[in-house]
């Protein structure tokens, strides 16, 4: 959290933890939950009220066609993720790898259903995303998709042939950026 006086300044923080003893210990929360997490959030989940905010999701409409990059060329990340979401359907695992491949997927694939994106979301190194397409093969039973990079494809190579061994229906695609 780094200093605790600066520690998200202008947010809520909702601190859930299944031990009491660690509420407050590191930062002061505005709200303290003691107990399981699965149950603190259902309880959340049904008695909070919906909140729109009509003005903000106009401005990131806005700011979506502002920055949105005019593609020239045929053959692009862009066109690449648009292209194998219209080859899969809603409930196909899709990880990805760390890199700005990552950031790609997240803006460019249209994900439908919970549990399909399976990223570190920042929070991982490189190679994460081979083990989590295979895990993810495993778990549903359904062909994955890992997009990664050509530096992230090289770290955890050796997966690969746990994948080709064991017949895991993994489909992998290197973005070189």
């Amino acid at each position: 959290t780094g200093s605790r006086e600066k520690f998200a300044q202008n947010a809520k923080v909702i601190h859930i933890d299944i031990d009491s003893a660690e509420l407050g210990k590191v930062i002061n929360a505005h709200l303290q939950i003691g107990g399981n997490l699965k149950k603190a959030l259902e309880y959340i989940a049904l008695n909070i009220k919906e909140n729109n905010h009509p003005q903000w999701d106009k401005e990131i409409e806005e700011f979506k066609k502002e920055f949105e990059v005019k593609e020239t060329e045929s053959f692009t990340p862009k066109k690449i993720i648009e292209t194998v979401n219209s080859l899969t359907n809603e409930y196909t695992p899709v990880a990805t790898d760390v890199g700005q491949h990552q950031m790609w997927v997240s803006k460019y694939y249209n994900f439908k259903k919970p549990k399909t994106h399976l990223t570190s979301g920042g929070f991982g190194t490189m190679g994460y995303g081979m083990g989590a397409a295979i895990g993810a093969a495993v778990a549903t039973k359904r062909r994955s998709v890992l997009f990664t990079g050509d530096g992230s494809f090289c770290m955890n190579f050796n997966e690969v042939t746990t994948a080709v061994r064991n017949n895991i229906p993994v489909t992998v695609i290197v973005l070189n950026n």
